[in-house]
């Protein structure tokens, strides 16, 4: 489907640094995470929570009370009256949002839509399914984020089986991954040019992380942590995770902790 009607304000998205997992942000409730900073957007650019009609939530790792969403997220960033749905598509979530809130503003262009996707892939849930019917009573258990990467239900293997299947269909070879890896890191490096001066343009920071009280300050991150730099060299000497494969530890991207979000309705609106 072609949007005619959607449009996003120059400069309303925004979005943490996002830090590798297990880093700084690995004990913040990616909720209530999500929502200081939506509200921290939101009063740094003196808009009013009750400018939208609706809240479309994107979550792909559930948290504690995540089974309320959208609502809660709307009730945390002081807009109780606000609703909408809370999509999970795995590695997709932050496009389908971005998406179903784009159908709904070509249908009626008086809609404007608060997106915000969170996600903290450090310390993943542990799920236990009971199962009154298996040996003894016993259910069966998942870990949520390491399971999932590890096993794709449908194509019955592991995400980076799956990253091999696409290089071999597409003839894509490890040092072909190596150059566009080099590019960005390239571009990234680019981007902290001059104080950082690209991601100030969207980017949510310094950003406090509190301990469990919520009282003392443990760390600052003031830019994406767990980067690391990548030379022609460094990559060439890298073997493939797989057997015979193409893809290695410096070509691939590392699961991370943050939020992000942004403005979706129409030009007139948006102006």
């Amino acid at each position: 489907m072609q949007f005619n009607h959607v449009f996003i304000p120059y400069g309303f998205y925004w979005s943490t640094p996002f830090t590798r997992w297990q880093g700084n942000f690995a004990q913040q409730h990616p909720m209530l995470f999500a929502a200081d900073v939506t509200k921290r957007f939101l009063r740094e650019r003196d808009i009013t929570p009750q400018a939208f009609d609706a809240l479309f939530l994107g979550m792909t790792v559930p948290a504690e009370h995540s089974f309320y969403g959208a609502p809660w997220l709307a009730g945390l960033i002081d807009a109780p009256a606000l609703s909408g749905p809370t999509v999970n598509q795995a590695c997709a979530t932050s496009a389908r949002v971005i998406g179903d809130c784009s159908y709904e503003v070509e249908t009626d262009k008086e809609r404007c839509i608060l997106a915000v996707t969170c996600d903290r892939t450090s310390n993943g849930p542990h799920l236990y399914y009971p199962n009154p019917l298996g040996p003894g009573g016993t259910g069966t258990a998942e870990d949520w984020v390491m399971d999932n990467f590890n096993l794709d239900p449908y194509a019955s293997n592991a995400m980076i089986e799956t990253a091999e299947n696409v290089a071999r269909e597409a003839h894509i070879t490890m040092e072909e991954q190596n150059e566009v890896t080099l590019l960005r890191y390239q571009q990234y490096q680019e981007a902290l040019e001059d104080d950082a001066a690209f991601h100030r343009r969207y980017m949510i920071t310094p950003i406090e992380v509190k301990d469990s009280s919520g009282r003392k300050v443990v760390a600052t991150v003031t830019d994406d942590e767990g980067i690391y730099a990548s030379t022609s060299a460094g990559l060439s000497k890298l073997r493939p995770v797989k057997e015979g494969g193409t893809v290695s530890f410096g070509t691939q991207t590392h699961p991370a902790d943050g939020n992000s979000g942004m403005i979706i309705t129409s030009r007139e609106r948006a102006q």
